[in-house]
């Protein structure tokens, strides 16, 4: 992973945001991931390196990598 080390994620209804912890003015990064239409929740596993969310309109839980490649979804 080359980004930041310490880092926020948040779901933003058609973006998701990682926000760097280690630097002083808070870079925001949006993850580059499309068709994204209502976010409701994200979470992240340091062990994997993979990024997941909950897209409420939707009705999928996605996961890909912090830079938004290897999107794969599970339809409910």
């Amino acid at each position: 992973m080359t980004g930041p080390v310490k880092f926020l994620l948040v779901a933003r209804k058609q973006v998701i945001l990682i926000i760097s912890l280690d630097t002083p003015d808070f870079t925001e990064v949006v993850v580059p991931v499309s068709g994204m239409k209502h976010a409701v929740a994200v979470d992240f596993d340091p062990l994997d390196k993979m990024l997941y969310w909950s897209d409420d309109e939707k009705l999928e839980i996605k996961r890909s990598k912090l830079d938004g490649t290897g999107i794969i979804y599970n339809k409910h």
